[in-house]
């Protein structure tokens, strides 16, 4: 009987260390996830392009340019994209571009799923 419990505490140690492991390893990437289902779920596309259509495209583009130049004071250090260790804006710019593509890439598969709906 004592070896079965020596197996039980064997496996839920175990699975703590697993849950341990997965933990640290998706914890990083959790505001990336955030993000993408924000800009899939959470957000209109079909009335947001409509807004983008009618000159907000100047807006967005001013924000992420504001954004750059803000996270780049703020923090001058290299920024290391994908292995590569770019400059200070011109790696804040590359990751701020990364993030609407991310976002825009959302919005797209989120119309495409509204045209797929509609078509059947």
């Amino acid at each position: 009987m004592s070896m079965l419990w020596e197996a039980f505490g064997s496996l839920f140690e175990s699975l703590g260390l697993l849950f341990v492991t997965l933990w640290q390893l998706l914890t990083p990437w959790a505001l990336l996830a955030v993000w993408v289902l924000l800009w899939l779920f959470a957000v209109d596309w079909r009335s947001l392009v409509a807004t983008l259509k009618q000159g907000a495209w100047a807006a967005v583009l001013l924000l992420g340019f504001a954004a750059v130049l803000i996270w780049g004071s703020l923090q001058p250090v290299p920024q290391t994209v994908f292995g590569y260790e770019l400059q200070n804006f011109v790696g804040k710019a590359v990751v701020v571009v990364l993030l609407y593509a991310l976002a825009f890439g959302s919005g797209e598969i989120q119309l495409a799923w509204s045209r797929h709906g509609a078509a059947a």
